[in-house]
């Protein structure tokens, strides 16, 4: 930092530095104030789905909505994760469907982890345990497992409680949601959720 500060202080007349960073306040304040700062944010699941589909479309990649949208949602906000994980599903296979960046993320997907909301949500720990057996044989990582369920229920919650909250859509279908959702309380979303996460 000592050595950046002199060449701001001192910078040549032609030169314009661009410092980025995604831990602004590790950067000390004799730099800030030598600079200005633009504060840039995530781009949403819309924006990426819809870009990612210009770039499909003039690539000529044959891609589903669904899968775009997974990508996009996947990428959390970066486009360059979600280039790039476009490109890997492209070479993967002929049409890029859910299923296919799926299978590249290693993700369980809904179809595995519905059943085993189901169970939580009657309490029936013999399914518990016997969906997560099915899981493991199939090859599934258990912390992988986990963060899906938790992102599940967290839908759940959210169609219980903000029922047109547009991402939950990209979790699964509303009235899939709303029928697991009947079987819990608020409450007891959270509190799983919070024993996940531990």
């Amino acid at each position: 930092f000592n050595a950046l500060l002199k060449t701001l202080e001192e910078p040549p007349a032609s030169v314009v530095f661009i410092l980025a960073t995604t831990e602004p306040q590790k950067i000390p304040a004799t730099i800030h104030s030598r600079c200005q700062r633009y504060d840039f944010r995530r781009l949403s699941v819309e924006e990426t789905a819809a870009y990612l589909a210009e770039v499909a479309q003039g690539s000529d990649i044959d891609a589903d909505e669904g899968a775009l949208k997974l990508i996009a949602a996947r990428s959390d906000g970066g486009m360059r994760d979600a280039l790039s994980l476009l490109d890997q599903c492209s070479l993967s296979d002929d049409k890029v469907t859910e299923e296919t960046v799926r299978m590249l993320l290693g993700l369980v997907g809904r179809e595995g982890i519905r059943p085993l909301a189901q169970a939580l949500g009657e309490a029936d720990v013999p399914g518990v345990l016997r969906t997560m057996r099915q899981l493991m044989a199939q090859g599934r990582d258990v912390k992988q497992v986990l963060d899906e369920l938790a992102a599940y229920l967290r839908a759940v919650l959210f169609q219980l409680t903000v029922p047109d909250f547009a991402e939950i859509e990209l979790t699964d279908d509303r009235e899939k949601l709303a029928e697991i959702g009947r079987q819990f309380t608020p409450e007891r979303l959270m509190g799983i959720t919070k024993r996940l996460h531990d």
